[in-house]
């Protein structure tokens, strides 16, 4: 997909990654809707000076609740006349205490995500088709024991993706066209880490960040616009290492019996 002239939804887009990816987009020529539960006045505000101010919006946006993420694509298809054919989704968190709602954020929202896209963007249902790209982790392919409800959230976002880009192959292609794709990062130097320690209350996790050398929202982000221009590629998950690298992740063929 070009990414020239098209139009784009980031939600988690006020800061961290998020917000890299909606510069990379805006950088590329498309118009991007940025979409988080934060105040969007500041990110705004930046935008506004970097790029022509009729190239980005923000929408308030609490992805635990579908009306708000429809809310998001109706103000899209509002201000620029037609929905995105870009949804990406950074939103996410991590509460081993709180682990409903983990579930409800990381889960949930990226199920709501999928949803709205799937209604607003669908060819069968009268959109343009498109790409949506969600964000998993290294603890969606790999186990992590400092996590599990986390770990087991970012595995199953990994084949949500999976499973609706089977949908999506030809001949289905043609009739729904959307693909889907998913990003895997190692730890990354966001606010998210800060978080992370204030969830786990564990100072051997806090020393294990500060012993390796982590990725920048930048370096993910690129990430992320490759999923979106390469054409070829649906249900697939980049996963970002220091030790392996980026590269696409290598699911063992699948198999019904």
């Amino acid at each position: 997909m070009k990414i020239q002239a098209t139009l784009a939804i980031v939600i988690g887009g006020c800061q961290g990654i998020g917000q890299q990816i909606a510069a990379r987009l805006l950088e590329k020529g498309a118009k991007v809707c940025i979409a988080d539960i934060q105040d969007g006045g500041a990110v705004l505000t930046e935008f506004h000076q970097q790029f022509t101010s009729s190239r980005v919006d923000f929408h308030p946006c609490n992805v635990s609740k579908d009306s708000e993420i429809d809310d998001v694509f109706a103000h899209v298809r509002e201000i620029w006349g037609r929905f995105p054919s870009i949804v990406i989704s950074t939103a996410g968190i991590i509460d081993e205490h709180d682990w409903q709602k983990c579930v409800d954020i990381n889960l949930g929202g990226s199920i709501r995500v999928v949803n709205a896209a799937r209604r607003f963007l669908g060819r069968d249902s009268g959109g343009g088709g498109g790409v949506v790209v969600l964000t998993s982790s290294i603890s969606g392919i790999q186990p992590d024991f400092w996590g599990p409800v986390y770990s087991a959230t970012k595995h199953a976002v990994v084949g949500l993706v999976r499973s609706w880009a089977i949908l999506q192959q030809k001949p289905n292609f043609e009739q729904h066209g959307i693909r889907f794709n998913v990003v895997c990062p190692g730890a990354v130097e966001t606010p998210f880490l800060e978080q992370t320690d204030r969830a786990l209350h564990r100072e051997w996790h806090r020393n294990r960040l500060h012993s390796i050398q982590l990725f920048s929202p930048n370096e993910v982000a690129e990430a992320f616009i490759r999923l979106v221009e390469d054409d070829e590629l649906n249900g697939e998950a980049i996963r970002l290492t220091r030790d392996l690298g980026v590269h696409l992740v290598q699911f063992p063929d699948t198999v019904y019996a």
